[in-house]
């Protein structure tokens, strides 16, 4: 699953490296190279179809899913240390790991509502690094504690920043180019887990939309009759 069957080869291949006593230090590392990749995939993803002319779409698609595989990679190691080196019960273990993911899914719901899906990335980053923070704390490995503390509060100052330039609406890292047309005049935007909600004001050109049967001839204007009808009859033009 790009790259997590990867991580977890990594962890057998070399068990020298992973051996338990350095489960804490090796964490706390992948998990902040987790968090740099993952933001790193996250602009990757944004900004290649901006740099990239839309006639190699296909290379755009390329060096987007090549981005993502080294954040799965990571998260690979991550989660194969945890579930075959620490001495603890495989079952607690793997309990805690689906109740993480099941409470993952069901907050990644809420957590939308209320920020854009690039501060909520960068604020996972930020959790990723405050883990490895976390486990690695009483190891005496400053180095990685510092690391893992540096990328944590880097992650979580922009996650903060980049929230108060969506809120405002200033300019901010988002979704400039999608289905082959810049993205311009958006009034509003809204993610979901699956799709993003794009309104944009009433323009004088054809109506245009994915999987209609027919290409639409009529242009929807203010003084188009149909429009002074529906408004004289108190029906906004944008129920019909």
């Amino acid at each position: 699953m790009l790259g997590l069957t990867r991580g977890a080869m990594e962890v057998y291949g070399k068990p020298a490296r992973y051996a338990p006593g350095r489960v804490g230090v090796e964490f706390a590392r992948h998990a902040v190279w987790f968090s740099i990749t993952g933001v790193g995939a996250m602009i990757a993803f944004l900004c290649v179809p901006v740099v990239i002319p839309e006639e190699y779409v296909l290379v755009a698609l390329g060096i987007a899913t090549v981005a993502f595989v080294r954040p799965f990679t990571e998260s690979g190691v991550c989660i194969t240390l945890l579930l075959t080196r620490l001495p603890y019960s495989g079952g607690w273990l793997y309990a805690a790991d689906l109740a993480g993911a099941a409470l993952g899914c069901l907050g990644v719901i809420f957590v939308l509502l209320v920020v854009d899906p690039v501060s909520a990335t960068l604020g996972i980053g930020a959790f990723a690094a405050a883990a490895g923070w976390i486990v690695v704390r009483d190891s005496g490995d400053i180095r990685s504690l510092r690391l893992s503390s540096a990328v944590a509060l880097t992650l979580a100052a922009a996650a903060v920043v980049h929230t108060g330039l969506d809120i405002s609406g200033k300019s901010h890292l988002g979704v400039f180019w999608a289905k082959g047309t810049k993205q311009m005049g958006t009034l509003f935007e809204r993610w979901n887990t699956y799709s993003r909600v794009r309104v944009m004001a009433l323009g004088e050109s054809e109506p245009f939309g994915w999987g209609f049967a027919h290409t639409p001839e009529i242009k929807i204007r203010p003084e188009h009759p149909r429009y002074r009808r529906g408004c004289e009859h108190g029906h906004h033009p944008a129920r019909w």
